[in-house]
């Protein structure tokens, strides 16, 4: 099932919802999304018609990773078409990682 209803019983749910469940601190210290900054580089590649993962999504990554070093790679096509272009792009970044 999908619903958390079915999932959970009612007093964990309320908890959860509360703040009081350890479940909910553990998880909001953990937040991906909330001013986390990664240590390293983060490479993004994305293709611009890509169904799967939809293009925006790389977007919106880049956007919420503001002040990071983050590339994005755009390349035309969907999910599947740029394999080569990403393998080869991803060689050459880690091998100038490796480099410094």
């Amino acid at each position: 099932s999908y619903a958390p209803s079915e999932i959970f019983s009612d007093e964990f749910i309320y908890a959860f919802r509360s703040g009081e469940h350890p479940l909910y601190s553990a998880a909001s210290k953990n937040s991906l999304y909330k001013g986390w900054r990664p240590k390293g580089q983060v490479f993004l590649h994305s293709g611009k018609t890509d169904r799967i993962v939809p293009h925006y999504h790389s977007l919106d990554a880049k956007a919420g990773l503001e002040g990071a070093d983050v590339t994005l790679y755009e390349y035309p096509g969907d999910h599947y078409s740029p394999v080569i272009d990403v393998l080869l792009t991803s060689l050459r970044d880690f091998d100038a990682l490796r480099a410094d």
